[in-house]
């Protein structure tokens, strides 16, 4: 676009985009709709956004170090100290005698406690009266205490070089991002220099270190020696370090760095990166299972999550766990509220980061936009689950306290189930299609062959009458059905096709009387002459599918055509929200009662943790009954 920086036209609109800088993550950009498809006001415009970001980065880049890039450059300097003096001690000539090999303990540890006197006093640092009495009592001659006095010099020398002083610049910016220390800044980070050199000095000591090979890990060798086979090279790391290439680190220190048994200590120390994290989250909760339907819910489980996290990680601007913070969880709220209400159901749109989401939603209407309260909250619900796996697995936790209640929407009033629940007219204008119009199934279909969508008839009506859920019914196999009972009955339980979504799903529920009217007991016995195993066996999916999601398919061209295709809130789970309705505005209907019939959790400890009601079917089926045949059922009776 010429004559305008930053602006760019995406479909019918202008759009701002410009790159941040690289301590909020390589490569990142942001953009911000102008929401105008005329060229001067775009002009205009962009002119006040230019303005804005400018003032927000200067504004960012004004704060001093915070305590997590402080953390990260301490662990880096850390594993560059200890692959120095690991390079250093593989080529050292042994020591002659004990004398030669105790003056280089204690130098080394002389060494160590100037270091730690400079990081703490900087140029200024000189040994005092205090720190002689001190090292004294820890053993150290008035020999040691000069050598630490020629150190401290000669460290105070170093800090006035300035290959010394642009070392540090240089990795500061490559550890961290920051390539605008300010004077405080520099101090802090030459402190965390020396400080660093102090910590692989101690962590190295020679009295316990066994060679230069200061990484393997003896126990590993030793198990797998007794197991009978070679010993192998383990991971197993002392410090822990950001994700910076060894390429960067020889830049910034003049020489190849040495690689150990791990990759390089530079490279796989640190293991808080948010990545990481997420697919050893996902790994966890992807479990094998020999249940075909156990591993349907997992692997749809892991979809679900393995999107939420995927949008999460790119909506926040922190790459490690360590960083995320507040606002992080804030923002990845407010992009929530920029993506269309639906998506993810195409391949091209499962592909799509967030952003590109939000600039699909920008060309869709505004009640198009935004995931509902409850969608968000279950988001949230994943994100903390997926921390409290980082926290108990690996024990990583964010720096920042964060507060996701904070963040919780609340749904509108009504919102659960006024809205979302069928009305008496819905149900009119739905049980008019061809498909209910005549009360029992249909014969043919509109085709004139032979109809065949048994699922598409019953599911609805099943779940009108029994408040049940799409995949609970989709997914019921013959076995389920119990007609030879005195009240007949759905043993509503996990099976090969799916499973369940909690423990007090696991119920039995009456069959309807209007179910055996309109001939739902010569469907099902007609099924099991034929040697069918399923309800519904032409629902039966691909692999990765489920029974409801083929069922859908119909379905939604049903609703569409009877209610409208802008309907907005009514979907099959409507059904249920309309059971639960009727149910609960009965009076003579306990609630407890409509909670054993949907099978909802209940809120009482004794109920929720030591009911079993699988030991008494009969006595609850004589409970629920009287509930269940209380739902009308005319309205599937047929139109007179």
């Amino acid at each position: 676009m010429h004559g305008i920086n930053h602006v760019h036209r995406r479909g019918a609109v202008y759009v701002w985009r410009r790159r941040v800088p690289k301590a909020f993550g390589k490569g990142r950009f942001l953009q911000v709709s102008l929401r105008t498809r005329n060229f001067s006001s775009a002009n205009r415009l962009a002119a006040i956004v230019n303005e804005k970001f400018l003032a927000f980065i200067l504004a960012v880049k004004s704060q001093r170090i915070s305590h997590a890039e402080a953390q990260r450059f301490l662990a880096a300097e850390v594993a560059q100290a200890l692959t120095r003096i690991d390079e250093e001690r593989y080529y050292e000539p042994e020591a002659s005698s004990p004398e030669e090999w105790r003056t280089r303990y204690f130098d080394e540890k002389c060494r160590s406690v100037a270091l730690r006197i400079v990081a703490a006093r900087g140029s200024g640092a000189c040994l005092i009266d205090e720190d002689r009495r001190d090292l004294m009592l820890d053993g150290f001659t008035e020999g040691h205490l000069l050598t630490i006095c020629k150190e401290i010099e000669s460290l105070r020398a170093e800090l006035r070089s300035p290959d010394f002083l642009r070392g540090v610049k240089d990795a500061a910016e490559t550890v961290i991002g920051r390539d605008d220390l300010s004077q405080p800044d520099v101090r802090a980070s030459i402190a965390l220099r020396l400080r660093a050199r102090a910590m692989a000095i101690e962590a190295s000591d020679r009295r316990a270190s066994v060679g230069p090979f200061r990484l393997l890990d003896e126990k590993a060798c030793y198990d797998h020696v007794n197991q009978g086979g070679e010993a192998e090279p383990t991971q197993s790391m002392i410090v822990e370090t950001p994700e910076a290439n060894v390429a960067h680190f020889s830049a910034i220190y003049g020489r190849p760095v040495r690689e150990t048994n791990a990759e390089g200590a530079v490279q796989n120390a640190r293991n808080d990166g948010i990545a990481d994290l997420i697919a050893a989250h996902l790994d966890a909760k992807n479990k094998r299972t020999k249940c075909e339907g156990e591993a349907k819910k997992i692997a749809k489980d892991v979809r679900q999550r393995r999107s939420v996290l995927r949008h999460f990680s790119q909506a926040i601007s922190a790459r490690f766990l360590i960083d995320l913070t507040q606002s992080d969880l804030a923002q990845y709220g407010d992009t929530m509220d920029k993506i269309p209400k639906i998506h993810g159901k195409s391949r091209a749109d499962r592909d799509r980061t967030i952003h590109e989401l939000v600039e699909r939603a920008e060309d869709l209407p505004e009640e198009d936009v935004g995931l509902s309260a409850n969608t968000k909250n279950r988001n949230f619900g994943i994100i903390k689950d997926f921390l409290t796996f980082a926290r108990a697995k690996h024990g990583i936790v964010p720096q920042a306290t964060l507060f996701f209640e904070d963040l919780y929407s609340r749904p509108e009033d009504g919102e659960c189930n006024e809205r979302l629940a069928f009305s008496d007219d819905d149900v009119t204008k739905l049980t008019d299609h061809p498909v209910w119009r005549e009360g029992r199934c249909p014969e043919t279909g509109r085709d004139g062959r032979s109809f065949a969508d048994f699922g598409l008839y019953w599911m609805p009506i099943i779940a009108d009458l029994t408040g049940m859920r799409r995949e609970e019914i989709a997914g019921m196999m013959l076995d389920d059905v119990v007609t030879d009972h005195s009240i007949p009955h759905f043993d509503i339980r996990p099976n090969r096709n799916r499973r369940l979504k909690n423990k007090s799903s696991r119920r039995c529920v009456p069959i309807h009387d209007g179910l055996m009217e309109l001939g739902f007991r010569d469907y099902v016995d007609g099924l099991r002459d034929r040697g069918e195993i399923d309800l519904f066996p032409e629902l039966k999916p691909t692999a990765g599918g489920s029974y409801g999601g083929v069922f859908y398919k119909d379905w939604k061209k049903v609703l569409d055509e009877q209610l409208g295709p802008d309907l907005v809130g009514k979907v099959f789970h409507s059904w249920r929200h309309r059971f639960v309705t009727l149910m609960r505005n009965d009076s003579a209907i306990a609630k407890d009662v409509v909670q054993d019939i949907v099978g909802h959790t209940p809120q009482d400890e004794t109920d929720r943790t030591y009911r079993d009601t699988t030991q008494f079917r009969d006595e609850m089926l004589a409970r629920l009954n009287p509930a269940i045949q209380s739902v009308p059922c005319g309205h599937w009776m047929g139109k007179a």
